[in-house]
C-alpha cells in the first residue's frame, strides 16, 4: 500500500497536515494548504458533508481535489 498525503482538522484551531516520503514538495504542501483554507477539513463543511456517501465522493474527486492540484501547481485560487 502506498503513502498518500493529508490535511485533518484536530480541533477549533488546530490541523495536522501529513505529508508522504515522496510527496514532500511545495506543491503537494500548498495543495494541502488549500484544502484547510477552504474548509475542507471541516466536519460541518456544507460542500461536503451535503448529500449521500456517493456524492460526497465524487464531489470530493471532480471539485475539491481538482481545485487544490490546480492551487498547489500554480497558485491560482479558485
Amino acid at each position: 500500500t502506498s503513502e498518500t498525503s493529508m490535511a485533518r482538522k484536530l480541533d477549533e484551531k488546530n490541523y495536522e497536515i501529513y505529508l508522504a516520503k515522496e510527496q514532500r514538495t511545495l506543491a503537494v504542501l500548498k495543495h494541502e494548504l488549500y484544502h484547510v483554507a477552504k474548509g475542507h477539513t471541516d466536519k460541518t463543511n456544507e460542500l461536503f458533508n451535503k448529500g449521500k456517501n456517493f456524492e460526497k465522493k465524487l464531489r470530493y474527486l471532480f471539485i475539491h481535489e481538482p481545485k487544490a492540484a490546480i492551487y498547489g501547481a500554480t497558485g491560482l485560487k479558485l
